[in-house]
């Protein structure tokens, strides 16, 4: 599994914890990697607070087969065009493109 992908997983669960828990929030340091393999992760979730332990299985899906014709990204560098599979670097690209834009019409421009 890509570093970058497994990063944001780690972040997201930090994240939806800390926002579904606002008086007890967590860190990366009160997650830990149970497992890891190409299509997923497990993770262990210990509450500093509650001294509860939370389990979390997170899957990866990749797309296949053929992209739409009409998808292009817009603002920052932009991403150029893919054809055939979405790869990990198109998704670490996507990932930076929706740190710089606060929008959907932002990132994804007008459709022609």
């Amino acid at each position: 599994m890509n570093f970058l992908i497994l990063k944001t997983i780690i972040e997201s669960t930090i994240q939806n914890y800390n926002h579904q828990n606002q008086h007890a929030k967590i860190s990366e340091n009160h997650v830990s990697i149970v497992s890891l393999n190409n299509t997923g992760v497990d993770l262990l979730i210990r509450c500093p607070h509650t001294g509860k332990e939370i389990n979390v299985r997170a899957e990866v899906n990749f797309m296949n087969g053929p992209l739409p014709t009409n998808f292009s990204i817009a603002g920052g560098e932009g991403m150029p065009a893919v054809n055939g599979q979405i790869n990990d670097h198109d998704v670490t690209q996507v990932r930076q493109a929706l740190k710089v834009n606060t929008t959907i019409s932002d990132l994804f421009g007008e459709q022609e």
